[in-house]
């Protein structure tokens, strides 16, 4: 902690008197010594206040870390703040915020008697997803004549997780438990039934396929009995997360990356009801976690603590790294969900090529999302020379991309390419039609 005193304005203005009768002194110098007389009093009052907040002013701060925070939404972060010393404590007191953090109010004024405890809410404003420190508290105390302004910078290193927006996952997850996924554009209706593992037996009806009913129940109930049929649990989903730079690209509250995570949150929810393993896999120019969601009490709560950290960075991802790390890493047949954003023709051969081998070894999706501004960019009249070279330039790398994913999916490969704000409901779509393919 790091303090100290600098004078106020108040002490500045009563410094003007003894000037002003130096200055008179010059022509009536029998006021020289009224002068001296008056610094003397004056610098004994500093001392004195000086001595009294060194000596009688101390006080406690300490954080209540039982906060939670969520991207786009204010929150309360509590001090509590002990006066320890013998003189009522008059103080202002301001956080150092991380980027991407606004506060609601500046300086927050308190008051606080001796030995007193009060609490203090700083209403804090998240505007990213991720992992912050608070570092430091500046405090402004005054002393008891106002004459000077003790400054206090309190070290806190306080880690502050800012998770998904899970207000609006919510309405995603109720639906999902439910059974109402078809609200949000997912079609699990038409794929009921098509499991192998026997659920129930129930009473034939007109639309019932003949072929599953149980003619042995039939018999014993004297009427027609159907097997119903649901889909296998306990198969391994691995979702595989591109954190490079390419999925930086924002587009109103959110960027691509921001979007992916809700999706997987809600796959992840989809995949645990349905009693699947959900194994996290994000990269970048690194491999920057391996998490596998395994029999918790609530498995959600660890999935988005592992989750919320991870952040798009500006560097090249590394492809050939995250291949060669999947076919060492995965040994049983799982569904494998690669989520990126851009394919060209510089890399379109390492990814046939990879592809390719991890489709044959499990059941595979490729999901591309679509640059919303550079799609925009290609769409729109050209109104000068410079649009023209802009606008060429976007639908060349469309094309280019285009070229890509139709050469992918002639070699067998499912991809999947839509824009990032309609992953949610796309993705758990495309799991349930794998799951009740019985590709797994």
């Amino acid at each position: 902690m790091r303090r100290f005193f600098v004078p106020t304005v108040t002490l500045l203005k009563i410094c003007l008197i003894p000037m002003a009768v130096t200055m008179l002194g010059i022509v009536f110098p029998a006021l020289l010594k009224l002068a001296l007389l008056f610094d003397l009093i004056l610098l004994l009052l500093c001392l004195y206040e000086v001595h009294l907040m060194l000596r009688k002013m101390d006080y406690k701060l300490s954080v209540n870390d039982r906060f939670q925070f969520y991207i786009d939404r204010k929150s309360d972060v509590l001090f509590e703040m002990n006066n320890t010393g013998s003189l009522a404590i008059q103080a202002e007191m301001l956080l150092d915020l991380p980027r991407f953090w606004t506060q609601d109010e500046g300086m927050v004024n308190v008051e606080i008697q001796k030995g007193e405890t009060q609490t203090i809410p700083f209403v804090l404003h998240p505007k990213r997803r991720g992992r912050y420190t608070l570092d430091t508290m500046n405090i402004r105390i005054s002393s008891p004549r106002k004459l000077f302004h003790l400054y206090c910078k309190e070290s806190l290193a306080v880690t502050l997780d800012v998770y998904p927006d899970i207000w609006e996952l919510k309405e995603y997850f109720r639906m999902a438990r439910n059974n109402r996924l078809f609200e949000m554009g997912i079609h699990k209706n038409r794929y009921k039934g098509r499991g192998t593992e026997l659920e129930s037996l129930r009473e034939y009806s007109k639309d019932d396929d003949s072929r599953f009913i149980d003619w042995k129940a039939s018999a014993r109930m004297n009427r027609p009995i159907s097997r119903v049929y649901q889909m296998e649990s306990m198969n391994d989903v691995v979702f595989v997360l591109d954190c490079g730079r390419l999925m930086t690209s924002e587009e109103g509250r959110f960027s691509s990356i921001d979007l992916a995570i809700n999706a997987l949150l809600v796959l992840s929810y989809v995949t645990i009801s349905m009693g699947d393993r959900i194994r996290i896999i994000p990269f970048s120019d690194r491999i920057i976690g391996d998490f596998t969601a395994t029999g918790h009490k609530n498995p959600m709560q660890n999935i988005i603590r592992f989750i919320s950290p991870v952040q798009a960075e500006f560097v090249e991802s590394n492809y050939s790294l995250v291949f060669n790390y999947l076919f060492g890493n995965i040994n049983k047949r799982s569904i494998v969900i690669f989520i990126s954003d851009i394919i060209d023709d510089i890399n379109y051969s390492l990814f046939r090529k990879n592809l390719s081998l991890l489709s044959k070894k499990h059941a595979f999706l490729f999901i591309l999302l679509r640059d919303k501004i550079l799609q925009e960019e290609a769409e729109r009249e050209s109104e000068n020379l410079l649009d023209i070279y802009s606008i060429t330039a976007a639908r060349s790398m469309i094309l280019k991309r285009n070229q890509s994913i139709t050469r992918l999916k002639h070699r067998g490969i499912k991809v999947l390419d839509i824009l990032p704000e309609m992953v949610t409901a796309r993705l758990v779509d495309q799991y349930l039609e794998i799951k009740a393919s019985n590709r797994v």
